[in-house]
């Protein structure tokens, strides 16, 4: 209901192509959210498996082509546990703007229980899987630990605690932004359209829904340091965002006129000189000239812009 809204207020629509947005749009974002939780646990039991020894079987639930398989896997299956969602959404009048409509599900008693269990699974499953496995990672460290330092197994899970708690906040996250909407299904199941508060509320809770999929670089990748060295040195993203900060932040070159002249017109030079032909130091790929620092025995008495 939420895209719907959303699409309503760039442009009025009639009913066929609300009808299509309603079974479409809304089923699609429904699905890939669902999608993103299985993912989620999905990539946290793996990382979860990296820190034991593997065996001949764990080794081969980690290869790529399994990884594949099981992301395939879990993308079908979301997708089935869906289909009865997509079948039972209908468009019906908008109480609150009148002229534009609004999707509803409507579920038969079984197809209801149905829908209850699903909705439990999508959300239980992969919290628990992504919390068990970050506490195992946890746990693996501080046994090795605890036996190379000679201490105590407690006081070393305090410690990685400590240093691996943003581990914990993806999950928790996607769990406080997913009860909202769980709550409102449950205790509602059925919603009088002319309820406008009840239908305000579902809006939020369906908009709370999207957060931890809109902030994944900040809960998985900037709040890791080896994760976010990776995106700097790898990424295509990443690297133009540390060139963009290399410009933002480059000295601009001040020197002397007379010193300038006399660096780029020199034949004979006594030894090589570290400027190229705009006046900056070449330094490996990088050509800077911080303001103050000596050139050849001229100093910046006359600061003239080179640009």
């Amino acid at each position: 209901m939420l895209e719907c809204r959303l699409f309503q207020l760039i442009d009025s629509l009639s009913y066929i192509p609300f009808f299509i947005i309603c079974n479409l749009i809304s089923g699609l974002a429904s699905i890939f959210t669902r999608i993103c939780l299985w993912l989620n646990g999905l990539i946290a039991f793996h990382r979860s498996l990296q820190s034991f020894e593997l065996n001949h079987y764990l080794h081969r639930i980690c290869t790529k082509s399994n990884a594949i398989k099981q992301i395939v896997f879990i993308i079908v299956i979301v997708i089935l546990m869906h289909i009865h969602e997509l079948i039972c959404r209908v468009t019906l009048s908008d109480p609150v703007a009148p002229g534009k409509f609004v999707c509803q599900i409507k579920y038969s008693s079984d197809l209801l229980i149905l829908n209850q269990i699903f909705t439990f699974l999508h959300l239980f499953i992969p919290f628990s899987l992504h919390i068990i496995s970050t506490c195992l990672i946890i746990a693996s460290i501080s046994h090795r630990r605890a036996i190379l330092h000679q201490t105590t197994y407690y006081n070393q899970w305090i410690k990685q605690f400590q240093t691996h708690y943003h581990l914990f906040l993806a999950p928790l996250i996607a769990m406080l932004c997913t009860l909202p909407q769980l709550i409102l299904s449950l205790k509602f199941s059925c919603v009088d359209i002319s309820l406008k508060w009840l239908l305000r509320l579902n809006t939020s809770a369906n908009l709370i829904l999207y957060i931890p999929q809109s902030i994944t670089f900040l809960l998985f990748i900037y709040r890791s340091e080896v994760y976010f060295n990776i995106f700097k040195t790898q990424s295509i993203f990443g690297k133009h965002f540390c060139y963009r900060h290399y410009v933002n932040n480059r000295i601009v070159p001040h020197i002397t006129r007379d010193a300038l002249h006399r660096q780029l017109e020199s034949k004979t030079p006594t030894r090589k000189s570290p400027l190229d032909r705009n006046g900056y130091i070449r330094f490996g790929r990088f050509h800077i000239f911080p303001t103050g620092i000596s050139l050849n025995g001229f100093r910046p008495a006359d600061p003239v812009n080179v640009t």
